[in-house]
């Protein structure tokens, strides 16, 4: 029996998880260590070509898309830690704590769920950070709208909403 095809898919597969761990490093800001051995006085070091740190050549990058614990803490150093925890979860009105949707986390059949969602809210974040420099405040507050409706579920026609898109064709008018 032929195990070519299954081999294929295990190597696609891991490709697949490296990407995906490449990508959310490289959104998040962390090194994605690209080991090369180095020899300084008779020693052989293995180091990240990136950043020079020392790294062991077994797991020197951590594998985010198993460990969704470990995405969340990368998440929660992060400054707009606020304003991706919605899209997980919903804050405690007493406290500052968040409740994550535990299908984020003890999902099995889709371990990489929460890598994929913060790979993706992390490029959206940069375009808009990105679309506002470059195109003023009418369209950013456009997309705020836009994104109160269509990811928060609120009304189109609620009041700030409203008051949003007329600030912002004001902006356009002036």
């Amino acid at each position: 029996m032929d195990m070519t095809p299954k081999y294929e898919a295990e190597e696609i597969r891991a490709t697949f998880d490296i990407n995906r761990n490449k990508e959310f490093c490289e959104l998040a800001g962390i090194c994605w260590h690209e080991p090369q051995f180095v020899t300084w006085g008779g020693i052989t070091e293995h180091k990240c070509k990136k950043c020079l740190k020392v790294v062991h050549h077994v797991g020197f990058n951590i594998d985010y898309k198993s460990s969704p614990v470990e995405v969340l803490r990368v998440m929660r150093e992060r400054e707009d830690w606020p304003l991706f925890a919605p899209t997980i979860g919903r804050r405690d009105g007493s406290t500052a704590e968040y409740f994550i949707k535990d299908n984020y986390i003890l999902d099995e059949s889709r371990p990489c769920k929460l890598i994929l969602l913060a790979n993706e809210w992390m490029k959206e974040g940069r375009n808009v950070v990105a679309r506002k420099e470059s195109h003023g405040d009418s369209e950013f507050l456009d997309w705020l709208a836009d994104r109160i409706v269509n990811v928060y579920g609120e009304s189109f026609n609620i009041d700030f909403v409203c008051k949003l898109r007329a600030i912002a064709k004001k902006i356009d008018t002036a």
